[in-house]
């Protein structure tokens, strides 16, 4: 039997519950299940308002298996609510149906004010275990985190375990009450943390593991996430994040150099690199008690560094001109490196923009 059929068949008749499921992860996710996993039960998506559910990453579902959408099942609620917000009816049916949580839902916002991303991110969470901890055949839980969740020690290497939360969540949410509440960056609460992101989700990781009881649990911690490489549909991205917006910025001309230290690695993960380890973890662990972590990134298979980055984007943008762009004669065709500083190690990398021949 093949690693494909073997998959399929695991999500055979099982039912499925999606937290974040509008969200660029969540999308590919569904569609992946639908696609790939043609007997899947029902998937329960959790969502706020009313949203567009069918972009063009369904296409190939709408076009060799349209009947699968119907099993897509709009749950009204809200993961910074008691219980999700749920109505007494929708809760009994996730109690009774859904068999694998994946809580994708979170925001991504780095300058997000520590009240809110603990609101979202932590307390979220807890509504999340909260509900799946009732369900009655649940088998497995997945709490979709970062690889920067754990960057505040120096370590060479961050390895597939479950690190120290950085602060207990007492003296969290006493420091909330006595600053600004609105307050993105608090230095003696976040650490070396570089954002209240990460600070999050490294608390929101130890959560998981503190409450998740008897519950099989996977934590999946991606780099940063970027556009799919091969499916649904290639280069498909659904969010200004990330890298994005930067080499978007490159192509078009808007911006012409960059700080960064070029033989750093440029740590970034295609989308459906994630989704795809997701369900083959899901598969794996198989009502498993053991909480299991699985990385997602590319560094130590394949790493890609910010000068090789800066090379492929001067290349491409050339190759494959933008609609709209600025022109730039004064740059060659290829990059070139505009400075290099000894005393701090950062190259200024300019990269040349398309421009009408």
């Amino acid at each position: 039997m093949s690693l494909n059929s073997s998959i399929s068949e695991y999500y055979g008749g099982k039912s499925i519950f999606i937290t974040g499921a509008t969200g660029f992860l969540g999308k590919i996710l569904i569609e992946k299940l639908l696609y790939s996993c043609p007997d899947v039960g029902n998937i329960y998506i959790l969502i706020r308002e009313k949203k567009e559910m069918l972009p063009e990453v369904f296409n190939r579902v709408k076009a060799d298996c349209p009947d699968n959408l119907k099993k897509i099942v709009v749950v009204k609620g809200d993961i910074t609510e008691f219980k999700l917000g749920l109505n007494s009816k929708d809760l009994h049916m996730l109690q009774e149906k859904v068999s694998i949580v994946f809580h994708f839902a979170a925001t991504l916002k780095f300058n997000e004010p520590l009240s809110v991303a603990m609101k979202v991110n932590y307390e979220g969470t807890d509504e999340v275990l909260r509900v799946s901890n009732s369900m009655k055949n649940i088998e497995v839980f997945v709490y979709m985190s970062t690889i920067f969740s754990n960057t505040d020690h120096e370590r060479s290497t961050v390895i597939e375990e479950l690190y120290p939360s950085p602060k207990h969540v007492d003296e969290v949410y006493k420091m909330i009450l006595e600053n600004d509440p609105n307050e993105c960056f608090n230095p003696k609460l976040l650490g070396d943390r570089p954002n209240t992101y990460t600070f999050s989700k490294s608390m929101a990781e130890n959560l998981v593991a503190d409450r998740r009881g008897a519950l099989p649990t996977i934590i999946i911690r991606p780099s940063v996430v970027t556009s799919c490489i091969n499916e649904p549909i290639q280069g498909w991205i659904a969010n200004w994040m990330g890298p994005t917006p930067i080499l978007t910025l490159f192509g078009k001309g808007l911006i012409r150099c960059l700080y960064g230290k070029s033989n750093y690695n440029f740590e970034i993960i295609p989308a459906d690199y994630v989704v795809n380890l997701t369900l083959i973890a899901v598969a794996k662990h198989d009502r498993s008690k053991e909480l299991k972590i699985y990385h997602s990134c590319s560094t130590a298979d394949n790493p890609l560094t910010i000068g090789d980055t800066s090379k492929f984007v001067a290349m491409e943008s050339v190759k494959q001109k933008f609609n709209r762009f600025l022109k730039n004669d004064l740059l060659a065709m290829d990059y070139f490196v505009l400075k290099e500083d000894d005393n701090t190690n950062i190259t200024n990398w300019s990269l040349p923009v398309a421009w009408l021949t």
